[in-house]
Order: structure tokens, then C-alpha cells, then sequence
């Protein structure tokens, strides 16, 4: 699958909209995103009004899609890419994070 721009941007645009209404969890696009080198992030979207954590999320994408500790990685490295914070607790967590 190509990488450029254009098609990242379809394929987004198919996906806009569809947010949370997936009848099964390996019908979610994240994977497919991912693959097609789309910049993400994992998280819960909605804390407080579901018992969804990002641990559970971890774990479904581990066992669904055969993410392991690179994938996740790199998927907090471009999260942290686009964060707003400052550049000091960007490197800082950076560093943690094994980013170099």
C-alpha cells in the first residue's frame, strides 16, 4: 500500500465518521492505519463515563491485531510528537520513552 499523502487522506476519509460504531473490534481501522503509515495515538476517548482503560485497550490490540511492544512505541513516540507540552518534558519523556 503506497504511503503518500493523498492516499493516508482517503483513508482517513473513509474512516471519519465511523468512530465507535465497529460491530466487532477487529473491524476497527487502527490496525489498517497503522500499517498505512498513518501517525496515531491509542487512548480511551471517553475516561470517566465507560470502565475502558488503556490498559484493556493494550490488551485488545495485542490480542487482535498482534501489536507488541514496538508498535505501541512507536504509537506514543508520535503522540508525544504532536503533545502540547513543552519541549523539555517532550525530551524528558522522550528519554523514557527510548525515542533515541
Amino acid at each position: 500500500m503506497s504511503h503518500t499523502i493523498e492516499n493516508k487522506t482517503k483513508l482517513l476519509a473513509r474512516v471519519r465518521g465511523l468512530r465507535g460504531v465497529f460491530p466487532t473490534y477487529p473491524e476497527h481501522p487502527v490496525d489498517r492505519l497503522r500499517q498505512a503509515g498513518v501517525s496515531l495515538s491509542t487512548n480511551t476517548d471517553a475516561p470517566g463515563s465507560t470502565d475502558l482503560t488503556l490498559r484493556t485497550e493494550y490488551q485488545r490490540m495485542h490480542d487482535v491485531f498482534g501489536w507488541d511492544q514496538a508498535q505501541f512505541k512507536a504509537a506514543n513516540l508520535d503522540a508525544l510528537a504532536v503533545a502540547f507540552i513543552e519541549d523539555s518534558l517532550r525530551q524528558h519523556l522522550g528519554d523514557l520513552l527510548g525515542s533515541s
